[in-house]
């Protein structure tokens, strides 16, 4: 039977708890050394576990903003939802001081949400439409 190094244990438990790990598991050999630390001083963490699987993000959205402050205007070919869009494209139009400016998107894509109504007043950098890319 191998000699057990204590010291070495020691320091690995000293390890695990300051990392945040409630479970440690030390072999070296034939040896080993199993330990489950209460309580877990930040998240539960396992030494031994084998990395976890994460479910695939939602896929992003990018907002179309307003380019200034005003009020909502549709653009000449209204936004509707699943219409595709380009980077470039005329998507609105925003009135300030009666002066009427058109907003083009800056991305590409699909719409998926649209966040104003003609008429609503917007601020600059305010999200429009929300486009999945």
């Amino acid at each position: 039977m191998a000699k057990v190094d204590w010291d070495s244990i020691r320091h690995a438990l000293e390890l695990a708890r300051a990392n945040g790990y409630a479970e440690v598991t030390i072999a070296d050999g034939e040896m080993e050394f199993e330990a489950t630390l209460e309580p877990a001083a930040k998240a539960k963490k396992s030494l031994t576990a084998q990395p976890e699987t994460q479910a695939a993000p939602a896929p992003e959205t990018r907002d179309v903003t307003s380019t200034l402050v005003g009020f909502y205007q549709a653009g000449k070919k209204p936004l509707e939802l699943g219409q595709s869009i380009a980077k470039g494209d005329i998507v609105a139009a925003v009135q300030a001081l009666g002066i009427t400016t058109e907003v083009e998107s800056g991305v590409s894509g699909e719409v998926v949400e649209i966040l104003v109504q003609p008429g609503d007043p917007v601020m600059f950098g305010q999200a429009i439409a929300r486009v999945k890319p």
